[in-house]
């Protein structure tokens, strides 16, 4: 975050995108131990990206997402990059899961 701060003239923006703590919960349910590890959070973003921005503002984008087959679950498991594949666990279609988004807006005085 300092060294976007840097490199942003005054008044100057950032806009910066992640995922809630709670996003795609049920997804991730199934995932199991291959579930992420977030860092840059919803909740915890404001205060990182405020301890270089004069400003910051939260937008929230929240809703649901709805799956319908199985090959986008294994898809999406997959893609996590987990250290030992393990069997998914049973799961019923559609699947509704969560998405909680949000867009930071910081100003650099």
């Amino acid at each position: 975050m300092s060294e976007l701060a840097r490199v942003l003239r005054p008044g100057g923006r950032l806009v910066a995108v992640t995922n809630a703590a709670h996003h795609l919960h049920e997804l991730r349910e199934i995932a199991g131990n291959a579930a992420w590890k977030r860092v840059f959070t919803r909740e915890n973003g404001a205060e990182l990206i405020g301890r270089h921005f004069d400003s910051v503002e939260r937008r929230d984008a929240d809703g649901w997402v709805t799956i319908d087959d199985h090959e986008t679950v294994r898809r999406f498991v997959a893609s996590l990059e987990a250290d030992e594949a393990s069997p998914l666990p049973d799961y019923i279609l559609p699947l509704r899961s969560r998405r909680a988004s949000s867009v930071f807006v910081a100003t650099k005085a």
